[in-house]
Parts: structure tokens; C-alpha cells; sequence
């Protein structure tokens, strides 16, 4: 074994890896010397030098390895999180929905604030699961407007109030997002005046405004204007 760096075939690597007459300890110190990029995570028998493969950077980016090291350890740790944040490919997940049950891995995903923002895109854009309720608590801001962008919380009743409880800060982005489903759901029970206040300044279909509007008898001051707003089948605007 050389002192600085080791070019052994995949094969041989991977016979030595796997070889039970030799220590963890010298498999350990193999694999930090290892140049040799071994294909496919799986080949390696022993599961308890994968993080180490990570770790060196001896497996192959890919999204087959980071699956594979997902579902043996039932989590995303420090190294799958170093190996996803810090791979020089783009990731994409489509073509691995057919072969393997991948929302464990979606869910540890979302949950997970140290994956890198633009690699969190890729996954979940790529994944393309999708929550009928939005229930997803304590994500940092960005990783929230990910999720929005990608369509993954429907808009609905139950998923509005959750988002209005735990994301204040950014529920006028999802809205903004979802303004025509927003104005779909809307009902006496939902509505809520400050929100329609702020959305009567967006540059958004009138039409949708007005809906908005008939939940509401009030005064509405806007821009120096006061409007009474009565919706019988037509609105009056007093200006």
C-alpha cells in the first residue's frame, strides 16, 4: 500500500473492501488513500464503511448511490448530507420513481435544513410529490418557497390555515403563487380582510380582486379613494 494514494482497478477495490480476513481499521485507512471511483455503493458488502465512501468521495455521485445509502440507513446523516451538498452534477430523481419507494427519502428531504438550497430544488422538483394538505412545520424560509415553487402543498382550507399558523412571514408568497386557487377556496368562514388588502395592490386579474371583495361590506381607503363596496350582482365604487 502506497503512502500517498492508491489506483487499484474497481474490481480489485472492491475485492479488498470486501475481503473479511482484513481489519476495518486497514479498510479504513484503504479507503482514504483509494483514488478509484467505485460505480455502484452496493457492491460493497459491509455496510458500515459506506460512510467512509462518502466521506473520501470514492463512490460515484449519483442518484442511485445516495438512494441506496438512504434506505440501508433509514436517514440523512452528516455524510449523505456532505456527499448530496457537495456533488459537481445536477440531480435528478424521475427515473428512479418507478423502481423504489422514494417518499421516505422526500420527507427526510424537506425536513432536512442543512441540504443545500439548489440541491433541495433538484430533488424536489425532480420527485415530484405533491401533499394534499400542506403540513409541513419549523422549515427555514427558503426551503418553504422551494416547496411553493414546485407545487408540492395543494392550496386549500386546511392548508392556508396551517401555512397563515406557521409561515406568516412567507404566506403572502404562497398566496401570490396560488392566487387563483386562493380565490377559489375563499369563503366567509376564510376570508380574512388584511389579506385582502395587501392582495388589492398586486398586479393580478381584476376579476379576482373583485371576488375578493364581495366578502366585505367595509371602507376600503386605497390610495387616497374611499370605496364602498356593496355586491348585489354589480359593485358601486364612490370615489
Amino acid at each position: 500500500m502506497c503512502d500517498e494514494e492508491i489506483d487499484d482497478d474497481e474490481n480489485c477495490a472492491i475485492s479488498i473492501l470486501n475481503n473479511a480476513n482484513i481489519a476495518p481499521e486497514q479498510k479504513t485507512k484503504y479507503i482514504s488513500y483509494l483514488n478509484t471511483k467505485i460505480n455502484h455503493i452496493n457492491k460493497v458488502s459491509d455496510i458500515s464503511l459506506w460512510s467512509q465512501l462518502l466521506e473520501f468521495r470514492v463512490i460515484i455521485y449519483n442518484e442511485e448511490n445516495i438512494v441506496e445509502y438512504f434506505l440501508k440507513n433509514e436517514k440523512i446523516d452528516s455524510y449523505l448530507i456532505d456527499f448530496i451538498n457537495n456533488g459537481d452534477k445536477n440531480l435528478n430523481f424521475a427515473e428512479l420513481l418507478n423502481e423504489v419507494d422514494l417518499s421516505s427519502f422526500f420527507d427526510s428531504i424537506l425536513q432536512c435544513a442543512r441540504i443545500d438550497n439548489i440541491k433541495n430544488r433538484q430533488i424536489v422538483s425532480t420527485l415530484n410529490f405533491e401533499y394534499s394538505t400542506f403540513n409541513i412545520s419549523n422549515l427555514d424560509s427558503e426551503k418553504f418557497k422551494i416547496l411553493v415553487d414546485e407545487n408540492i402543498g395543494e392550496m386549500n382550507e386546511n392548508s392556508l390555515n396551517f401555512i397563515r399558523s406557521n409561515y406568516p412571514n412567507d404566506l403572502y408568497y404562497y398566496v401570490n403563487h396560488n392566487i387563483v386557487e386562493y380565490v377559489d377556496i375563499m369563503d366567509n368562514n376564510l376570508f380574512e380582510f388584511n389579506e385582502m388588502i395587501e392582495i388589492l395592490n398586486w398586479d393580478i386579474d381584476d376579476d379576482l380582486k373583485i371576488e375578493l371583495l364581495g366578502f366585505t361590506d367595509k371602507q376600503i381607503s386605497i390610495l387616497g379613494k374611499i370605496i364602498q363596496l356593496r355586491l348585489i350582482n354589480l359593485f358601486c365604487i364612490i370615489i
